[in-house]
């Protein structure tokens, strides 16, 4: 295990997207997805796909506020 705050640098983005090429490509061994699927590791398979549902969420939200689900192209939502 790393400290944090250590000195030497981990190319963690790189390493977590090999993990989702390896996975992509069957090439993950089970045991492996097991651990980054565990809940402590808390792996984002498709981040894509997360980002998508937090705006389809905004969109539902949207609804309910305003009672329709036609904004205007430059309407903001948070």
């Amino acid at each position: 295990e790393v400290q944090v705050g250590a000195t030497k640098s981990f190319p963690l983005g790189r390493w977590v997207h090999q993990q989702r090429k390896a996975l992509r490509a069957g090439e993950l061994e089970p045991r492996r997805k097991e651990l980054l699927d565990a809940p402590e590791a808390g792996t984002v398979w498709e981040p894509g796909e997360e980002a998508w549902e937090a705006k389809l969420a905004a969109f539902r939200s949207y609804r309910r506020a305003t009672g329709h689900l036609a904004p205007r192209q430059d309407a903001v939502w948070d």
